[in-house]
């Protein structure tokens, strides 16, 4: 049995608030064992702003919309801004604090998703960091690349196209009538020369 912490892998992260949807969840497990040398291990860290600063976000732009300074939509993409811009603060003040405590940033993701490496009692130090969600798993970094990749490539593909008729556009009820009612006094037309000729 390793000596290694516990971390609580839960709670579920979800990053839509900046159209992502990426997610980090899984169930109570150990980080890495034997990645690194000593007692340096590698772990995944994920970014969350603090929930009071998001309600007050929240609150400001429902006081926006009160007030007839904003309406639904444009307070829609007015939090959605400010979100961003409180993630990025966040990301900032959380790589300041990683580098004071020697934890060493490998890759990021979207500022949100950090890869990292330190000491084992400086990572479990890093939870105190205001804005640090969670630590996880290296894989979990790889995860998370993968779902944006996927996310890319679907946001990359064309629409589906509604099936159309040889003319081009699907013909509506009325034009349907309208063509079944030609087709009858063309039929009735005939009838009448056939019956001239006779």
């Amino acid at each position: 049995m390793s000596d290694q912490p516990m971390f609580n892998r839960r709670r579920v992260l979800e990053l839509s608030g900046v159209g992502t949807g990426l997610a980090i969840a899984g169930c109570t497990g150990q980080l890495d064992d034997s990645e690194l040398e000593g007692d340096e291990r590698r772990v995944t860290i994920a970014i969350q702003p603090e929930q009071e600063a998001l309600e007050a976000l929240e609150t400001e732009v429902d006081e926006e919309i009160e007030a007839g300074e904003l309406d639904e939509q444009q307070a829609q993409i007015e939090f959605q801004q400010r979100q961003a811009a409180l993630l990025q603060e966040t990301f900032e003040n959380v790589q300041t604090e990683l580098e004071e405590r020697d934890i060493s940033i490998e890759n990021t993701l979207q500022d949100q998703i950090l890869l990292v490496t330190g000491l084992s009692a400086d990572l479990i130090d890093a939870l105190d960091i205001e804005g640090v969600g969670g630590l996880f798993g290296s894989e979990e970094f790889q995860v998370a690349e993968e779902q944006q990749e996927q996310q890319e490539e679907q946001q990359q593909q064309p629409p589906e196209q509604p099936p159309e008729d040889e003319e081009g556009d699907e013909p509506t009820q009325e034009e349907l009538e309208e063509e079944i009612q030609e087709e009858l006094e063309d039929a009735e037309a005939e009838d009448d020369e056939d019956e001239d000729d006779e």
